[in-house]
């Protein structure tokens, strides 16, 4: 049986996830420090930009050890924007995808921010006009919760979080299973809800993707905001507590690399297990 379980635990530590370059949308860690630019370090090149008056890059105030953060002043009208082109417009119907992001609210707030989306709110004004729809949507509430939604002109998935306007660092991931209809949302590296996608047509937008102000609601974001990134893949929890854990400024390439990131299965192990313990069983004859 030790053998058997042997086996397992090395054949279970074969399965793991690896991040493909092909799944970076973008992935920003805000090395740059001064200036109105955003570099992309994925393959894609989907840089981003500055826009608003305050362009505050700040190198101390940071999570983990990522380089620098951002300031989002409202008033300014201060955010992060990235291009919509074929890569960074996700939402097809099916489609998985992930959106991440670090924020710390400036004091403690009881006001609508927004953290991040992408919305035609030019043609279809209003967060919920009929005509309109969006893939993704993150917004801090007046009772200091995130909400996390997507919108697809007549059905609005949404749910909240724990209290998180603390002026504390925070990581939040949204995360859409276009196959299992799913949208999961992550606090800090953890499971905060889970809840049904039932839109049905594609949410694809023409315009820019924004964080540190959503369009759907017209809120800016009141603090600051850090390494912000958009995946064409569903990232798991495995995946999720690994970014928020071991993020620290560093690649998708070396946070994600395979020999480092095992996918334990308990139905895989199960198999394993009896596929282990039938060859010791036949060694043994």
């Amino acid at each position: 049986m030790k053998l058997a379980l042997t086996l397992a635990l090395l054949l279970l530590s074969t399965g793991v996830f690896a991040l493909s370059p092909s799944d970076v949308a973008f992935w920003s860690d805000l090395g740059e420090g001064s200036g109105t630019a955003v570099s992309d370090s994925g393959i894609y090149g989907n840089d981003g930009f500055l826009t608003g008056a305050s362009l505050a890059w700040d190198a101390a105030d940071v999570p983990s050890t990522l380089p620098n953060s951002i300031g989002i002043i409202p008033a300014n009208a201060d955010a992060i924007v990235y291009p919509s082109n074929a890569i960074t417009s996700v939402g097809e119907v099916g489609q998985d995808y992930t959106v991440s992001v670090w924020f710390k609210t400036s004091v403690d707030q009881y006001a609508a921010l927004g953290i991040y989306g992408q919305y035609d709110y030019a043609t279809n004004p209003g967060a919920n006009n009929p005509n309109g729809r969006y893939p993704y949507s993150a917004n801090m509430q007046e009772n200091g919760k995130v909400g996390l939604a997507n919108y697809d002109g007549a059905v609005n998935p949404f749910e909240l979080t724990g209290f998180l306007a603390d002026g504390e660092w925070h990581h939040v991931v949204f995360v859409r299973d276009g196959v299992n209809q799913e949208i999961t949302g992550y606090i800090d590296g953890k499971k905060a809800m889970q809840f049904a996608d039932t839109t049905s047509v594609s949410l694809v937008q023409p315009t820019d993707i924004f964080f540190g102000f959503n369009p759907a609601s017209q809120a800016y974001f009141d603090g600051k905001i850090a390494q912000p990134i958009l995946l064409t893949t569903a990232l798991g929890k495995n995946e999720v507590k690994r970014l928020y854990n071991h993020g620290e400024g560093r690649t998708y390439e070396q946070i994600f690399r395979t020999e480092e990131v095992p996918e334990f299965s308990a139905a895989g192990a199960v198999v394993i297990l009896t596929l282990g313990a039938a060859l010791v069983a036949f060694v043994r004859r």
